[in-house]
Order: structure tokens, then sequence, then C-alpha cells
């Protein structure tokens, strides 16, 4: 197996002895006692490299970082931005005419209690089911489908790589993803995202993202069951990311977080200018407000719902206080992602927020966000320079906006692809 023998040569060059190196250096030290020069460490990158590239298939590895692109050739099908959540599927198709981007076709459809848990489908066919419900309702014909991938299904990591163009950086993706992984390359989809790469410097910043390889093929069999062809595995806080960039107008010196609060899982994106620098999936969603309520109050999930999102009944007493609770977790693990920047000592100093995602209607969380973290907090509208027509949308523009951050920043990757 490749992987095996792979792992046993860079084990030898990692450090073992009963593996003679690929190319011997007369200078080299046994000694584990003595610290590693510099230019030893970039010998040794050099020797695990050539390893890595005489050894590897170029086939496996366009394979393995095939994040990106499932269907490559150009394409007349129409193209859609499929956002799967645990409660709802959203669907957003938009077309480039003459320089202005149009919604062309837009659908929302929910998905069974139960069917998604924590970021994990349980009931694939109910999932397709509820795609299918939503496509029908508005006469979308099949096509292609953008999808995206958050929570556990994927890890957004900053590291820092030598400064190499870009497909070498891709070819050795996978030994130098291995320290920063907690899996075997041959368990994940590898792919890499360019930051920051001055061309003087030796070292780049990249963010390296590495998805589960069994869940990339679970979202790729949702959408052939419901009649689409998957063409592009994307990352949920990339697609936020991309949304914001192309409605809003970054300024250089501006670090905004852009977040995405969804029934297990919020995304967080913190881009600097143009640049991203920050993107975690935190533990926290509106599950979490949701079964505080009904541990409060002794209700079932669904009045505990009408109680987060603004029911004049009972249990409006209770809920400022939940929400400063969890609320509170929320901004200290917000906190705890600004601890992850790494810009010149700037970037950890947020000073705006967009709100997305079902959880941007909890009741007192925006202006909790605001006071807490001392800065001005907005509820996202990814349509603001978008085209449409209100025939298009499933309901009021003002509502259905930040439900469709993520779908928005799909749509997009299938309009510049």
């Amino acid at each position: 197996m490749f992987l095996d023998k792979l792992k046993t040569r860079l084990s030898g060059l990692r450090g073992g002895r009963s593996i003679p190196n690929p190319i011997p250096d007369a200078g080299d030290d046994t000694s584990d006692e003595r610290p590693e020069s510099p230019k030893r460490s970039v010998l040794r990158r050099a020797r695990v490299r050539e390893v890595f590239l005489r050894l590897a298939q170029l086939t496996w590895v366009k394979e393995l970082y095939g994040i990106a692109s499932l269907v490559t050739r150009r394409q007349t099908k129409p193209v859609y931005g499929v956002d799967i959540g645990s409660t709802s599927i959203k669907i957003l198709r938009l077309t480039d005419e003459e320089g202005d981007l149009q919604i062309t076709a837009a659908a929302m459809a929910e998905v069974p209690e139960g069917a998604i848990v924590d970021g994990e489908v349980k009931d694939q066919d109910a999932v397709v089911s509820a795609i299918e419900v939503a496509m029908g309702e508005h006469d979308m014909e099949p096509g292609l489908a953008v999808t995206g991938l958050g929570g556990r299904a994927v890890i957004v990591k900053k590291i820092s790589m030598d400064n190499t163009d870009p497909d070498f950086a891709r070819e050795t993706l996978a030994y130098d993803a291995a320290e920063h992984i907690p899996f075997e390359p041959g368990e994940v989809c590898l792919d890499l995202h360019i930051m920051d790469a001055p061309a003087d410097a030796e070292s780049m910043d990249v963010l390296l993202v590495a998805a589960k390889r069994p869940l990339v093929d679970l979202q790729a069999d949702i959408l052939s069951a419901a009649g689409l062809t998957p063409a592009i595995i994307d990352v949920d806080t990339f697609a936020l990311s991309n949304a914001y960039l192309v409605n809003y107008e970054p300024s250089p010196d501006e670090n905004v977080a852009i977040l995405n609060i969804g029934n297990y899982v919020t995304n967080i994106s913190v881009i600097q200018g143009e640049v991203p620098w920050v993107m975690r999936d935190l533990a926290i969603g509106i599950g979490t407000f949701l079964e505080k309520i009904q541990e409060t109050l002794s209700v079932e999930r669904a009045r505990a719902k009408d109680v987060l999102f603004g029911s004049p009944e009972r249990g409006d007493a209770v809920l400022p206080n939940i929400v400063a609770e969890v609320g509170g977790e929320l901004v200290g693990e917000i906190e705890r992602s600004l601890a992850f920047a790494d810009s010149g000592g700037d970037a950890g100093i947020l000073n705006r927020m967009i709100l997305a995602g079902g959880g941007s209607g909890i009741l007192g969380l925006r202006d909790l966000l605001a006071e807490r973290l001392a800065i001005p907090v907005e509820i996202a509208n990814p349509f603001r320079k978008l085209v449409w027509s209100n025939e298009m949308l499933v309901g009021a523009p003002e509502d259905l906006a930040p439900h469709f951050m993520v779908a928005t920043g799909l749509a997009l990757r299938g309009v510049k692809n």
C-alpha cells in the first residue's frame, strides 16, 4: 500500500534509525540530545519531499485534495447552492447577467426533526425528500450542486508552510498536514487556501482544510439521490466569507466576524479586509438555548421555540436570563476563537459582527453580543448587492436573508466556477 510505504519512509526521516536516509548527508548528527539546526531542518524537509514525490502517484494526490471540484468540464446546466442544515434546506441559484448577479431561483424546505442530529445525517431518505420538495415546489430543473460541510465533518486550521507555489504545496500537503490533523491522509480529503505569501518570505500562512472522506461521499450521495449532480464540496465558513465579500464593502484595516448560528453548530469566520483569518465551528447553537428553556420551564421543544423566538406567552420573564447565560458561553467561545488570529497583533480586535442563520432571530442575542463585545452587531443581508424580484423569493427578503447566507456563498462558487 502506498500509504504504508510512505509512512514507513517518513518515519525514518523523522528520526528512525533503521531506515537509511534517501539522500545521505555526511553532516548529519545522530545524537537525539542536540537541537536540530535550521540548515539541517531544511535538508530534512527536502529529503521528505523528495521521498513523497517519488512514492506518490499524481492521480492519487489530485484525488486526495478533491474537496474542490468533482465536476470540472464546462457545463451548461443550472448550478445551485445547496445548504443542508439540520432544520431546513436552503437552495439558491445565481446567474451573471452582464455583470449583475441575479437570483433566478430560491427555495427553502423543512428537514424532519431528528433527520440530522448534531451535524450528523441520521435519516438520509428524509434529507433527500426535503431537497426534492424544495426543488419541486419551485419548479427547479435538475442541475449541478455546490454544497458545504461544517461541524465535526471538517477541520480548518491555520498553519505555516515553506513559501512555494500552490501546486507544489498541494503535492506535499499530505505530509505537511500529518502533524496538524488526527487522521490518516487516506481518511480525509485535503485542500488548502493560501492566506499570505510574501514573495521574499521563507514561509507562508495557509488555511488547511481536512474533510472526513465518508462524510464527503455521503453529501455527494444525498445530492445525487435528489437528482442533482455534485459539482463542488465547499466549507460552510468559506461560503460565509464569499457571501460577505460580494455583498459588503470591507475596509482593508477592518476585522469583521460573521456568525452563522445553526441548530447545533455556530460557524464563525473572521475576515481582515478581504482575507479570512479565523474559521471555526463552535459547539453552541439554537439547540443549546432550547435545552436550557426546556430545563427551566419544563416545556416541550415546540413551546421552547415559541419562547426563544418571541411568543408573548409564558416564559418571557426567564428568557433574558437564559440568553445572558448561553449567550455568555457563546461570547467566551468567540473570544477564544480570536486568540487563533495572528496578523501582527491586530486580527484579534473585532470592529464589527454580522449575525446569520436561524439563531440571528433569538430575542435579545444581538444586543447581548453588542454589549459584551463592545462592537456594532448587525443582521446579515446576503441579498444586498444581488438583483431579485419578489416572485423569486419564498418570503419577505428581510426575514429570509439571514437564513440564506451560506446558500448565497455556495451559489457564488457556482457562478465563479
